[in-house]
């Protein structure tokens, strides 16, 4: 099963949701700039734009409520294959990074896993975490999804009616069930897993030489006032984020500003994925000129 699962369906099993951007990204082997993160990134950062912009190719390989440990095998799995080693890393980080009832690990997106016979021996089979029986998992998820149609985070634009970019297009209730059922108290956990694998990005990174950006999308004030614990988590972020260049858009950080939040579809995903890309890419360039 393993021999097939990396021999025959190559590095996304998923023909599904954002198959194609891991598709390029894995032959071509040649990014310059790699965004990763959740569906925050995958919203409001658009790949072609930066490519554009910065003259250097760019992928965005997150993925819908992404957490870091599948973040951390995704990079370890391509810079393993990469032809050349990117410039600069683009990592989502929020309020709720670290929490494993709003982020998860993507069983059926994890084909490039399969890739590394090592990887997939001491992350998924050997693990204390995952063990045997979620390394199956995995597996058969992948290969079930293989048949599915394509579709990026922008088809989800779709279910949704047209956004008028000169005002607020939402509500967000702090009262909400799904959000209090999510954070229990209004409260985001930092689970144990995810902040090993948040250290072990950073140390990828820094033995390879490449210099890794912070980035948080733009947030409801709303949303961000309901986060009772959201000094706790940015004390965190903030001390790992010394020396490094941080790109904050959320309420309170270097660069937030209240006109975003005419540009969203709810309390943190951007719906004007362009314009905001263009507003993040002169930000970029001008808080870190060494960017590509």
């Amino acid at each position: 099963m393993l021999a097939f699962s990396t021999g025959a369906t190559g590095y996304h099993a998923d023909r599904g949701t954002f198959a194609r951007d891991y598709q390029q990204a894995f032959e071509h082997g040649d990014a310059r700039v790699l965004v990763l993160g959740s569906s925050r990134v995958a919203a409001s950062l658009d790949a072609a734009t930066l490519t554009r912009g910065l003259g250097a190719q760019t992928y965005n390989l997150a993925f819908n409520q992404a957490n870091l440990t599948y973040t951390h095998h995704l990079l370890r799995a391509y810079l393993e294959e990469a032809r050349e080693m990117p410039e600069v890393v683009i990592l989502g980080v929020s309020w709720f990074s670290f929490d494993t009832r709003r982020l998860a690990y993507k069983e059926y997106a994890s084909q490039f896993v399969y890739r590394h016979p090592i990887l997939f021996w001491d992350e998924l089979l050997l693990n204390k975490r995952n063990q045997l029986a979620n390394g199956l998992l995995t597996l058969a998820r992948t290969l079930e999804r293989s048949g599915a149609t394509y579709q990026d985070f922008d088809a989800t634009k779709k279910r949704h009616p047209n956004q008028d970019s000169t005002r607020v297009n939402y509500v967000f209730d702090p009262g909400d069930e799904g959000f209090l059922r999510t954070f229990p108290g209004g409260e985001s956990q930092m689970a144990e897993r995810e902040l090993e694998a948040f250290g072990a990005i950073l140390e990828l990174l820094d033995s390879k030489g490449i210099p890794v950006v912070f980035y948080t999308s733009p947030e409801d004030r709303a949303f961000a006032r309901s986060q009772k614990n959201r000094e706790e988590v940015y004390k965190y972020l903030k001390a790992a984020a010394k020396g490094r260049v941080w790109l904050d858009y959320s309420p309170g950080g270097n660069l937030y500003s209240a006109r975003f939040e005419k540009w969203m579809r709810d309390s943190h995903h951007i719906y004007f994925k362009e314009a905001f890309t263009r507003v993040f890419l002169k930000d970029l360039m001008a808080i870190a000129p060494a960017a590509p």
